[in-house]
Parts: C-alpha cells; sequence; structure tokens
C-alpha cells in the first residue's frame, strides 16, 4: 500500500522473534484502555504467547512502512467448542500507531489478516473494542456485527 514516500508492507511474523520492535507500543496501547486497565498492570505472560506460538494457537500479523512497525494484530486460534466445523480467531491485539490511524491503514491490516487466516482454515473472526470507541466503529465499518456483550467485574486479587 503507497503511503507518502513509503511502502507500507504487511505480513506475518513470529511474535516472540519480532515483539522487541512492537514493546514500545505496548505501554500506549494498554493505557488506550480496556476494562479495569487502570487497576491492573501491564505485565504479559511471555511464555505462555511463546507456548501458544508454537503450537500455531496464534497468528501476528504486523504492517510495516519502510521496515519501521506502524501497526500489528495478535489473534488466539482455537476449535468452537460448540461447533466441530469451526475454527475461530479472537483478537487479542490490535494496534495502529496514532500518526498513521485515518490513512486506511487499518483497513488494509484487517482485510489481510482475513485473507491469511481463511487459508489457514479459520472460519470465524471475533473482535472487541472498548464500548465507544473509535475502534467500533472501524469494525462496524469494516463488515463485522455485534454478537455478544461482554461485561467485566473485578472480583479479588
Amino acid at each position: 500500500m503507497p503511503y507518502g514516500f513509503f511502502m507500507v508492507t504487511f505480513q506475518l511474523e513470529s511474535f516472540k522473534d519480532s515483539r522487541e520492535e512492537f514493546k514500545e507500543f505496548f505501554p500506549s496501547h494498554w493505557s488506550e484502555g480496556g476494562a479495569n486497565n487502570d487497576t491492573l498492570d501491564l505485565d504479559p505472560h511471555w511464555d505462555l504467547y511463546d507456548e501458544l506460538e508454537s503450537v500455531e494457537g496464534i497468528v501476528f500479523a504486523t504492517a510495516r512502512e519502510d521496515k519501521t512497525p506502524v501497526g500489528y494484530f495478535l489473534g488466539m486460534i482455537a476449535p468452537a467448542l460448540h461447533s466441530k466445523n469451526c475454527i475461530n480467531c479472537t483478537l487479542d491485539l490490535f494496534f495502529i500507531r496514532e500518526d498513521k490511524r485515518g490513512s486506511g491503514l487499518a483497513d488494509n491490516l484487517i482485510s489481510f489478516v482475513e485473507d491469511c487466516l481463511a487459508k489457514i482454515g479459520v472460519t470465524r473472526l471475533f473482535v472487541g473494542a472498548k464500548t465507544g470507541s473509535r475502534a467500533c466503529a472501524f469494525f462496524e465499518k469494516s463488515g463485522f456485527v455485534t454478537s455478544e456483550t461482554y461485561y467485566s467485574k473485578m472480583i479479588g486479587g
């Protein structure tokens, strides 16, 4: 995708091998919120991500402009427990660098992810966003429909 003087490329990458390049985005991504992010610490289970990746349980798609990270999608892949003929991918992380938002980059990254997931046999993609965020409108514009509403409540710790 041409963007300015550079080309944005989309690719699947190893999360374990490339996450150091993307870690700089995690604090700002975390601060944009999700349920209870104000009371929980950002302290990822790197070992669990690595274990899931070793059994092809995650997909990590990246967007790079002139090799510089500008966005990413990380999804968890698992069989649907209620339907043997369905494999789900559930969004864990989706982020576009702030200065690239509104450029079409997110549209192209989601399209790339959908194509890649379809090629490996995933039949359904679940995404989520903080209620009322720009991401909600983006996902609806991208053809996603509201299928469930999740609520959260801190109950311990």
